[in-house]
This record gives C-alpha cells, sequence and structure tokens, in this order.
C-alpha cells in the first residue's frame, strides 16, 4: 500500500495558510516550509521502517505528530487564556509529553494499520484538495488574464528639465501612517481630541486637508497604487479586470509607480522601507533596521506568512528562547521596524542627489504592540487574526472595545513619533524640504470588507476618512498652492506637489470614493462619503 498521508498531513497547514492568502502570497513562499516538512517526513518514515518498525504504524505516528505540531500555537493561545499565570515554556513540556503519549498508545492499538492507513489516506486526501483546488484556480486565472496592464501615464514629457537647477529641488517626504484616522473621527468615534497634534501642523506650515477621505479603502495596495500613480482605477484599468481576483496587478503598479519615474528623471533618488507585506524592492536605495539584514533570515523574520505558520508550531517559542538573533515575534519585528523608520527618517541630509523618501509606518493599524508611551504592548493577543484588521479582525462588541481602546493607544505613540520626526526633518535639511503626512485609510471598527452596506454611514466615514496634510516650505494653503482644498484626496496628491515644484501643468482628478470587495478587488463601486 502507498502510504502517502503523512506527506499530505506534513504539508496541509503551510498548503491551507497559502490558499487561505493566496491573493496576497507568492506560491514561492510555500516551497521552504514544503521542502523542511516533507524531507523530514520522508527520513523519518524510512528511517523508523529500516530499524524493523511497523511502516503503516510508523506512517500513522508521522501524522499524528504534524496534526498536533501544527496546533501547537492555538492550543497554546486556547490554554494561556485559561491560565493568565502560566507562560509558553511552561506549555511546551506539557505538549511534548502529551504528543509522546498520543503517539505511543495510538500506535499501540490492536488495529489493522494497513486498514486504517486506507481511512487516512483519503482523510489527507480530503483536507489538503480544497486548498489545492483553490491555489490552481488562482493560477488559472492569473494565466488566461496575460493582457499587461498600463501603467502610469508619464508626464515628464510636459516639463523642461533645464529650466530647474538642481539646488531647487526640494528633498521629498512622503510619510504614511497607516490606518491613521481624520480628526473628526477620533473625536466621534474613540472619544479622543487630536486637535494637539492638528494645530501643532498648522503652526508648523501644513495645510491640513480636514475633511480629506480616502479614494479606495479596501485594502493598502488600493491606496497606495493610485496615489502613487495619481490615478484612479477607471482610468488604469478600465473594466477589464472586474472579475479578477490577485492583487497582483496592484503590485505591479506599486513596484513601477509614475511619483517615482518622474521624480528620477530630475536627479532624485527613491528611498524606501522593508515594509510590512509591501517592500517597494525597485526603490534606489531599500532601508531596513539591522535585524533584517540577514538574507532570507530576515525575509522569514518579517514575513506574515512564514510569521503565520511559524507561529503555529513550537519553533516561535524556541528561536525566541534559544536564538537572540532569529526572534520570531510579530510585536518585537513591529517594534523594531517602527523604531527604525522614525529614527532614520530624521536626518537623510547625508545624500548628495535629493531625495524623494516613501516611509509607510504600519502605525497606528494593527497588530497592536505599542501602549501610548511606547513600552512594549500585546494587545494583538486579544485577537484570532493579529495582521487582520475590521470584520476580519472584529467579530462582536468585545472585540470592537478592545480595538478602539489598543487602536488609540498605539495612535497616541505614532503621534509623538511623528511629531518628533518632523521636528527633525525640519531642523536637518538643507532647504525647506516637501513633506506629505496621509494614512491610506482609517481604522476599521466598523467596517466589512465584503459588504458596504453592513458598515453603514458610520463604517465607511471611519474607513474612508483620514489624516491628510502637506507641508511644502513655504506658505502651504489654497492660494499659493492650488489643488489644495479641504476635500482634496491622494489621487492628486503628486499632481498638486508636481505642478508647485515642476509646473507640470497637471489636471486635477474628481475627488471621489470607491469600495471594492475583498474577494473582487477591483470590481468598484462609488461610495457617497458625505
Amino acid at each position: 500500500m502507498i502510504l502517502f498521508h503523512p506527506y499530505l498531513f506534513a504539508s496541509h497547514q503551510t498548503v491551507f495558510l497559502l490558499s487561505h492568502n493566496i491573493t496576497e502570497t507568492a506560491l514561492s513562499k510555500a516551497l521552504y516550509p514544503l521542502l523542511i516538512t516533507l524531507s523530514l517526513t520522508f527520513a523519518a518514515l524510512e528511517l523508523f521502517s529500516a530499524r524493523s518498525f511497523d511502516r503503516s504504524k510508523t506512517a500513522a505516528g508521522l501524522s499524528l505528530f504534524w496534526l498536533m505540531f501544527f496546533s501547537y500555537g492555538p492550543a497554546e493561545q486556547y490554554a494561556l487564556s485559561y491560565a493568565s499565570f502560566a507562560c509558553g515554556a511552561c506549555f511546551f513540556p506539557i505538549w511534548l509529553a502529551f504528543v509522546y503519549y498520543a503517539v505511543k498508545k495510538i500506535t499501540a492499538l490492536p488495529v489493522d494499520f494497513n486498514k486504517a492507513s486506507i481511512v487516512l489516506n483519503f482523510t489527507a486526501a480530503a483536507l489538503i484538495i480544497m486548498p489545492v483546488l483553490n491555489i490552481a484556480g488562482h493560477y488559472y486565472a492569473v494565466s488566461v488574464k496575460i493582457n499587461e496592464i498600463p501603467g502610469g501615464k508619464d508626464y515628464t514629457a510636459s516639463v523642461n528639465s533645464d529650466e530647474i537647477k538642481l539646488s531647487g529641488r526640494p528633498d521629498i517626504y512622503h510619510i504614511v501612517l497607516d490606518g491613521y484616522a481624520r480628526a473628526d473621527i477620533l473625536k466621534d468615534i474613540y472619544g479622543y481630541d487630536n486637535s494637539d497634534f492638528i494645530n501643532y501642523l498648522k503652526n508648523k506650515g501644513f495645510y491640513v486637508a480636514e475633511k480629506s477621505y480616502a479614494n479606495y479603502a479596501t485594502f493598502t495596495a488600493h491606496s497606495v497604487a493610485s496615489y502613487l500613480n495619481y490615478d484612479h482605477y477607471s482610468n488604469i484599468f478600465g473594466d477589464s479586470y472586474k472579475d479578477y481576483r490577485p492583487l497582483d496587478k496592484l503590485t505591479e503598479l506599486i513596484q513601477r509607480n509614475a511619483a517615482a519615474r518622474f521624480l528620477r528623471s530630475y536627479g532624485y533618488s527613491f528611498v524606501s522601507y522593508y515594509i510590512i507585506d509591501g517592500v517597494i524592492y525597485t526603490a534606489d536605495i531599500l532601508l531596513k533596521p539591522e535585524t533584517f539584514r540577514r538574507g532570507a533570515a530576515g525575509d522569514i523574520y518579517f514575513d506574515p506568512f512564514y510569521n503565520m505558520l511559524i507561529n503555529k508550531t513550537p519553533l516561535a517559542l524556541l528561536f525566541k528562547n534559544f536564538s537572540k538573533e532569529f526572534d520570531f515575534s510579530l510585536s518585537e519585528g513591529i517594534r523594531t521596524l517602527s523604531a527604525y523608520m522614525f529614527e532614520s527618517v530624521k536626518d537623510m541630509s547625508g545624500f548628495k542627489k535629493p531625495i524623494f523618501v516613501y516611509a509607510h509606518f504600519p502605525l497606528p493599524h494593527p497588530p497592536f504592540v505599542f501602549d501610548e508611551n511606547g513600552g512594549s504592548f500585546a494587545g494583538w493577543k486579544f485577537f484570532s487574526n493579529p495582521f487582520g484588521d475590521a470584520d476580519v479582525l472584529v467579530t462582536g462588541d468585545r472585540d470592537r472595545e478592545n480595538y478602539r481602546k489598543f487602536y488609540l493607544s498605539q495612535l497616541k505613540y505614532a503621534t509623538q513619533k511623528t511629531r518628533e520626526m518632523i521636528d527633525a526633518i525640519l531642523k536637518n535639511s538643507k532647504e525647506p524640504p516637501v513633506i506629505i503626512l496621509q494614512s491610506d485609510h482609517g481604522p476599521g471598527s466598523n467596517f466589512s470588507f465584503n459588504d458596504p452596506r453592513a458598515a453603514g454611514a458610520r463604517g465607511l466615514r471611519e474607513r474612508y476618512a483620514i489624516l491628510n496634510a502637506y507641508y511644502m516650505g513655504k506658505a502651504t494653503d489654497e492660494k499659493n498652492t492650488p489643488g489644495l482644498h479641504p476635500k482634496v484626496t491622494p489621487v492628486n496628491t503628486y499632481r498638486i506637489i508636481f505642478n508647485a515644484l515642476f509646473g507640470s501643468n497637471m489636471q486635477m482628478l474628481p475627488d471621489r470614493c470607491f469600495y471594492a470587495p475583498v474577494n473582487r478587488p477591483y470590481d468598484f463601486c462609488e461610495i457617497e462619503t458625505d
């Protein structure tokens, strides 16, 4: 009999996780864990069989082991929720003893393991067939949609670069605080008065668009691809991709975004950061903390797919306790990255060329890992999906209450660090810089990813109403900077900036807002946020 069930059980969690995140995760991400688990299964099966162990029993024991191995993380969370005094290190030996006892007892049962293997083969096949079909269907859809998307429009031809001296090209900082709410939303829904920060920005010379909305708010990639290409998707895609599910078209637009191409044509260097699940690899300079500079290990450290997979297993605990270099703690990863970004953005004056800095902070978006003073905080552990947001994360009134409380703490910390960062940029810049301070979307305590009607007017306003502020080194207001107004949206950001700096004469686009469900990310409908 062919005993393939231990290989399928060894692969199941990797394949399931890939299937569940297929629109946001590359197929190649699964290769490393699959190679490791399948190799270990083969080695164990051959080793024990060579020692005259019953091969069917060995296979059954291996299948049970893999089931329990990938159940470790959820079992630990469940156990610790009822015994808060305990710790992960305490749970591990208990789990290990239980695994040993279970495997020993089950393999000692007086059953015909050859017949049992038939049942295990069918069970394992049934568990894995749906995620495999979902992955296959996804890549089939990709293969039949082979027509290339148009890139962002090239406006460089409309500008005479000879008219602009190098010294007249200010450094440009685009700072994105992921999920940062507009001031009125913070007051109405979160009970927090953020006027002190808004007044701080105004006193520094920023124009604050106090009624601004995000153009897109389902995925971060929606917003980023739109404002970096300063266009609406109706102009980029038309209706060609309404039935298309993968997010790779958005990724392509981000990687070869029009803003960076435009500024490179005027001698700018594009500087970006190794940010969670959205690295712009096409940046001229890609910055990341020392912790992440370890090749593949650095990617594993902060890659959401690897992180979620590892945290299902006891490996997360073992790495954390026995290796300081490879800490798979999600919270520590975000704290490390955020601290590095806040400090490194402060002084970029050492560059000889003018720079375009795109700094997309993972705050105050979940997971909630900072208290309001910047201390370590494990607020994300209150939720089943630490990377999630909106109705993926918030499943009831208790979750909603926790979300708002922890979000506000993280926002207060992000606000203070942003003030310090802006002060330092203005102080250290050789000439007045351009600073764009925005959020890609708002928080999501009421938002629904699949039905805008489920969110209601309150949920849509919370999600779409964003922080949006501009500083251009001089009086930045509606009179001196055409295109600015209280309801200006991010799609016009670079049109405003490039017109003011380079005389590019770009037309302003309508400040419209669109919604697309998570399972149909290119099927947009316009919404009335007011």
